[in-house]
Formats: C-alpha cells, sequence, structure tokens
C-alpha cells in the first residue's frame, strides 16, 4: 500500500516537473488531512514531500480508531501550474491503480474522481478539481480487515474534509 502511494507520488512529482514552470503558490502541506481532520488520539505517523518548487506535493498517514477498528489512512496532495497537467497526472495515477478493483459510489468531490475498494489492500479515493490532484488512501491498522461497506463509510467521512482542504488550492 504505501509503495503504492510512493509510486503516484513519484509519478505525479514527474509529470509536475515537467509540467510547472514557476514556483506553486500554494503549498500541498496545508492541503493535505491533518491531524484536526481525524478523531481524538489520531497519531501522525509518516509524512514527507516536497511543498514549493515545479514538483510540490506533500503526504501524511495517520493511524486512528474507527469504532473499535485501528484504521490507517493517507492524504496526499499535489498543486499543478494548470489544470490540464494536474488531469494529466490525474490520468496516470488513475492507469496505475488496480482495473479489476471495486468502484465506490461516493458523493462527487472534484471535476474527475476514482474511487476503488481493493479487499485486502484497502481504499482509495484519487480526485481533481482544477489544479489540484488529491488522493486519500484507507488500510486497516493490524485488523481482521476492511469490508468495502467500511470502506466506503471512512472514505465519506474523510473525503468531504480533504476537499474543503485541497479546495484552497485550486
Amino acid at each position: 500500500m504505501i509503495r503504492t502511494c510512493l509510486t503516484l507520488m513519484i509519478v505525479a512529482m514527474a509529470i509536475a516537473t515537467t509540467a510547472l514552470a514557476g514556483s506553486v503558490a500554494t503549498s500541498p502541506k496545508a492541503l493535505v488531512l491533518q491531524k484536526s481532520d481525524l478523531p481524538p488520539g489520531a497519531r501522525l505517523v509518516r509524512q514527507f514531500g516536497d511543498t514549493s518548487g515545479p514538483a510540490a506535493g506533500y503526504y501524511a498517514t495517520y493511524r486512528y480508531t474507527s469504532g473499535s477498528k485501528p484504521r490507517q489512512l493517507s492524504s496526499f496532495a499535489s498543486v499543478w501550474q494548470s489544470a490540464n497537467a494536474a488531469a494529466a497526472g490525474f490520468r496516470q495515477s488513475k492507469a496505475d491503480v488496480s482495473r479489476t478493483a471495486a468502484r465506490l459510489a461516493l458523493p462527487k468531490f472534484g471535476d474527475e474522481q476514482l474511487a476503488i475498494y481493493q479487499g485486502g489492500d484497502g481504499a482509495r479515493l484519487l480526485v481533481r478539481k482544477g489544479n489540484v490532484f488529491w488522493l486519500l488512501e484507507l488500510a486497516y491498522d493490524n485488523d481482521a480487515g476492511l469490508t468495502k461497506a467500511e470502506a466506503t463509510a471512512e472514505l465519506r467521512r474523510y473525503g468531504p474534509k480533504a476537499m474543503r482542504r485541497a479546495g484552497a488550492g485550486g
């Protein structure tokens, strides 16, 4: 799961490097979910990225409990020079996601989106709105599993929060 997110981030940053000519006005670090967006007791366990320059992207992973089940949620955002460049990054990331994964029905969060459930690999929500590309990646953390219904509920809970944050950059 982490490897896939890293791949998505590298692809997005590589495309951004060729697509961006100037500095980015909004920091992707401000566009990812923050600890305050998650339940009390959530812990930030990983964060990295380049928040300035032509390859601006940021990634944060949190662990928290939903009901009695431990969860892990990763949030990624990248800001592009144009909507066309962001759309190209979205298409590339979408192509990298498993084609056999089950689609999830979620409200619309942007101009383009894909929500999928991957069983043991969790669930993903990829969204592009304007010149911002963001994703949420949900995993179960030392839990027996994440059902499709649980994945849908969690992405419905955190998708609007991510949309509000990422909307600040688009």
